[in-house]
């Protein structure tokens, strides 16, 4: 055997390799890492660690005792029940194995029945007692579908335990009240596990105010807390905006009226509050998000990212740019994703509603994902990029689920050109486009300058005088300001519309533009605009396929086009990604688990 075979970090690298591939496979589960722990001696220990490491199930753990100790009712695992009383020596090998799981996910309904955690505890041994059950456990995922099943949780949480979610999912939850054992429950977790560093809550009805912001106050380590409580999170919110270490909020308030934050009005949040925290995550109605932000958070963030279903007035949107632009003056990443109906709205969204964003210097990574498109023209474009110098990600609404009858994008592949002159930074880009030739033409027209009208010269720069000054005049800038390589990798031109009609000149053009141009992606969205029936044809994606293979590399030639319902499609190093987020043919209560379980993502 090579010695390198031998040394403990590496196998460690290689059999977690082995596991990342056997977790695509649900027929032969961790077979390849049983082999190694029997290959050799030196190959045991580093193979069972990664295969006990993360559990998704107790069931595993449960097959540690003897098989004489369970009734034989079922072979499912949900029916599984101790028919005799444990012997101590029946926990030698649970003993030896415990102590290797460090992440346990619980899915009741799905795991082996929760009522069993009562019998270990039970049971367990006398020197055995004062142990947890899985005392290097770090994180746990913990799902229930009833009240007295979601307090068992408390059962496996050890000292060490570092990240904890909770979520209470099912038909049953309607019907679930308040009682003294869930209401305790936080404060149990907090006295078992002092040093949480995360806490994700997906719970409703089930607790006051006083039972969630009594207990996480005296978590002093807590940096990333996730919200989802109902009615209460924003008088959560409000009764933890002295936390000293919440560093990450995630909060979902979806379904809160406004009448909900009527009396928070009258006591708005102060400077100072929240001093810890950096990024905030946030779901809520649109008319919800300009209240947290202007009255219930009020701090220095520097990553935000908004969720809101609904959008009435694009008003509603600028003023949430500007209490973010009031109140994080140095965000460095801002995501907005929204959607409506075509009927809700009657008037588009314009440079003139982005002008507040400007104020913020040092904005990185942006992210604007509208249901319907953003009308901006070259010109504004690149004046708007212009106000961003920092800006590395610029993503807005390049394919929007509705448009208007006969619309069409305004940029064009000017500022395509001026992106890769004058914004070599970038390195992503998604605007939609229209991108055939004839779009680009130059056509020599004097326009006379007038106050605010933007051209399509060179940005103003920023002598040593700190006062702004063309390009020209700004000698000692003129060496810096050389023409640099783009770095632009990622290029969504979405819905780009009308058709191609040249695709190879399209082609040369972008390889010319965008040496480093690794991902093209594009999007069949919006298929049908209102009254205008479908736009998008069979040639139009042969073109575009034409186009991604002759950027971005070969594209395989098994390659079959994409029924017109399907969404959208990435060609990423030649390989075709399917870009929907939920399978139709998924149930809607399996779709309700993967929400409970995705919702710290």
């Amino acid at each position: 055997m090579h010695p390198a075979l031998l040394v403990s970090e590496l196998l460690t690298i290689i059999f977690r390799h082995l596991q990342s591939l056997e977790s695509c496979s649900l027929d032969s589960p961790k077979r390849s890492l049983t082999s190694c722990a029997v290959t050799c001696r030196a190959w045991k220990e580093p193979a069972l660690r990664i295969i006990w490491e993360q559990l998704d199930s107790l069931l595993p753990l449960m097959r540690l005792f003897p098989t004489d100790a369970f009734s034989n009712g079922s072979h499912a695992p949900t029916f599984w029940r101790f028919k005799r009383s444990l012997r101590p020596s029946d926990w030698t090998a649970y003993t030896r194995y415990s102590t290797l799981v460090r992440h346990l996910a619980f899915r009741e309904g799905r795991d082996v029945v929760a009522s069993a955690l009562i019998a270990l505890v039970v049971q367990r041994p006398a020197h055995f007692q004062r142990n947890p059950l899985l005392p290097n456990l770090v994180s746990l995922k913990w799902t229930a579908s009833v009240d007295t099943s979601l307090t068992l949780c408390a059962i496996l949480v050890p000292p060490g335990l570092g990240s904890l979610t909770i979520n209470l999912v099912g038909a049953e939850t309607y019907s679930a009240e308040r009682n003294d054992t869930t209401g305790g429950l936080l404060c149990t977790i907090a006295d078992l596990a002092p040093n949480l560093k995360e806490l994700h809550l997906n719970i409703d009805k089930l607790w006051a105010v006083s039972d969630v912001v009594i207990p996480i106050k005296s978590l002093c380590k807590l940096e990333t807390l996730t919200l989802d409580v109902g009615s209460i999170g924003a008088y959560i919110v409000r009764g933890l905006c002295q936390h000293p270490t919440i560093r990450k909020f995630v909060i979902d308030l979806c379904g809160v009226e406004e009448s909900f934050l009527t009396h928070l009005l009258a006591h708005r949040a102060q400077a100072g509050e929240f001093p810890a925290l950096e990024e905030m995550i946030l779901l809520a109605d649109i008319n919800i998000v300009n209240t947290t932000l202007s009255n219930l958070i009020r701090a220095p963030l520097t990553r935000l990212a908004i969720s809101t279903f609904t959008l009435a007035h694009t008003d509603s949107l600028a003023h949430c740019f500007m209490h973010i632009a009031e109140n994080s003056p140095n965000l460095t990443s801002l995501t907005l994703i929204t959607s409506l109906l075509d009927s809700t709205l009657h008037q588009p969204l314009k440079l003139a509603h982005l002008s507040p964003l400007a104020a913020l210097r040092d904005l990185a990574v942006l992210s604007i994902e509208l249901g319907f498109p953003i009308q901006l023209d070259d010109a504004e474009l690149i004046s708007f990029i212009q106000g961003l110098p920092c800006l590395t990600s610029l993503v807005l609404s390049p394919a929007p689920e509705w448009a208007p009858a006969g619309w069409r994008p305004r940029t064009t592949m000017r500022s395509l050109e001026w992106i890769s002159q004058y914004a070599p930074q970038i390195t992503n880009l998604g605007v939609a486009l229209d991108l055939s030739i004839e779009s680009t033409v130059e056509v020599p027209v004097e326009t006379p300058r007038q106050e605010n009208t933007l051209s399509m010269t060179p940005p103003y720069y920023e002598c040593e005088n700190k006062q702004h000054q063309p390009l020209a005049d700004c000698a000692s800038v003129e060496k810096r300001m050389q023409p640099a390589e783009s770095q632009l990798r990622t290029l969504f031109v979405g819905a780009s519309y009308p058709r191609l009609g040249k695709p190879k000149e399209v082609s040369a053009k972008l390889k010319a533009l965008f040496p480093l141009l690794d991902t093209l992606r594009y999007s069949n969205a919006p298929r049908k605009y209102s009254g205008t029936g479908s736009v998008w044809s069979p040639q139009f994606e042969a073109e575009w396929a034409s186009v991604a293979a002759d950027v971005c590399g070969e594209i395989p030639s098994d390659y079959k086009r994409k029924a017109e319902e399907e969404d959208d499609i990435e060609y990423w190093d030649g390989m075709e990604v399917d870009m929907d987020m939920m399978d139709a043919g998924v149930e809607a209560d399996e779709y309700e688990w993967r929400l409970a379980e995705g919702i710290a993502a």
